[in-house]
């Protein structure tokens, strides 16, 4: 007889029965805060060319991982997420004392709300120049166009890769191919006509 579970993992991802993914977001958490407060403890002085690369190899990655899978739509799960890095930013001696925002500017870091929406954007951008292979199909009775991503129809202001908006309501509000659309088709279009990944970033 099988065990019911609230939530499983799959490559490395806690999904709950809910799909807010609020499990997960705790988890990795704690897992960029103990090797940070490791980094802390190990690295008396941190200049920021030190720290940038610390931070980025063994911190960071924690907290993006499958992003486009995961990614919160709860204030409380963003704010805790960026909390992470607003104590990592604080390990630096020459920004120490100034308001997190200023500490960002000053080691050229974004947030990371911004690094999962551009991450967001190059997954889609791979998806659709087939630079990664995916299935697209879409066995989901509520999908009408029984695809991922379908292209717009008629004539569109803007660029002339403009993806149609998918109308969605409940967890699938929040699902990758649902709230890709308004950033991706708000993009120029000498950014969607880039050839490669590089030239888009």
């Amino acid at each position: 007889m099988l065990d019911a579970v609230t939530s499983e993992k799959d490559l490395g991802v806690t999904i709950d029965q809910q799909l807010k993914f609020s499990n997960h977001i705790q988890n990795a958490v704690k897992k960029a805060n103990r090797v940070l407060g490791c980094l802390a403890r190990t690295f008396r002085h941190l200049n920021k060319d030190t720290f940038l690369l610390l931070y980025k190899a063994m911190v960071r990655p924690h907290l993006e991982y499958a992003s486009c899978v995961w990614c919160p739509h709860l204030i409380k799960d963003r704010d805790l997420i960026e909390q992470v890095q607003r104590r990592a930013t604080r390990l630096v001696p020459e920004t120490k004392g100034l308001p997190y925002n200023s500490r960002l500017k000053e080691l050229q870091l974004p947030t990371l709300n911004y690094r999962r929406q551009r991450t967001d954007i190059i997954q889609t951008f791979k998806i659709i120049k087939r630079i990664d292979s995916v299935n697209q199909d879409c066995r989901c009775s509520q999908c009408p166009s029984k695809l991922m991503f379908k292209k717009a129809s008629g004539t569109t202001r803007g660029h002339s890769e403009k993806l149609q908006t998918q109308r969605a309501t409940g967890y699938r509000h929040h699902f990758f191919s649902t709230r890709v659309v308004k950033m991706w088709n708000s993009l120029s279009d000498d950014t969607v006509q880039a050839r490669t990944v590089n030239e888009l970033k």
